[in-house]
């Protein structure tokens, strides 16, 4: 909207145009102003304002990005308000107006671009946060893994164990039932 402002405001800089032709450049001129103000009262997440220097956008909110205390990142203060007011009472009627207006918008390039600098940076360091989360829950599986593998063997070595001396116990009863008999029989004869 800032570039489209900027176009007209070079367009109406033109000595060439007629009043009715910047007042027609005027009123796009006014409403993308209007829009850009109305978007950053509008503009929230989870019913806070991110846009105006306030809530979320204040610079005092932190998002916790790790699992202990004191892990946490503070989202920048952001303030596109500010652009949008810096533009209210601006106007392309005549050829000075529109060359302050262009000075005005020039500015407002300037600050969104410092504005969304900063913003690039905090998702950057987010995505960082994001990430290094997404390892340390990888490796935490793979640690409960091996556990429950060493468990699953443990318990396999424990079963066969027991298989074994209940076979031992069987074979070495039927064999002493054998001997037994044959010991009786032996004594009968």
């Amino acid at each position: 909207m800032l570039q489209r402002q900027r176009e007209l405001a070079v367009a109406a800089s033109n000595g060439t145009l007629s009043a009715g032709d910047r007042g027609a450049l005027d009123k796009e001129y006014q409403a993308l102003t209007s829009e850009i103000n109305r978007i950053t009262e509008v503009t929230n997440y989870n019913r806070q304002q991110v846009t105006n220097n306030t809530d979320l956008a204040s610079g005092n909110a932190r998002i916790q990005v790790g699992p202990n205390a004191g892990e946490t990142l503070n989202i920048p203060p952001m303030n596109f308000g500010a652009i949008g007011t810096n533009l209210t009472g601006t106007t392309l009627l005549t050829p000075d107006g529109a060359q302050a207006a262009l000075s005005r918008i020039d500015s407002g390039i300037k600050a969104l671009n410092t504005e969304r600098t900063s913003i690039g940076a905090t998702i950057n360091r987010l995505t960082s946060a994001g990430d290094n989360l997404a390892v340390a829950m990888i490796n935490t599986q793979a640690a409960e893994s091996v556990i429950r593998d060493e468990d699953m063997a443990q318990g396999l070595a424990e079963l066969t164990r027991d298989r074994i001396l209940q076979e031992g116990a069987v074979t070495t009863f039927a064999r002493y039932a054998e001997i037994t008999r044959n010991h009786i029989l032996g004594l009968l004869q």
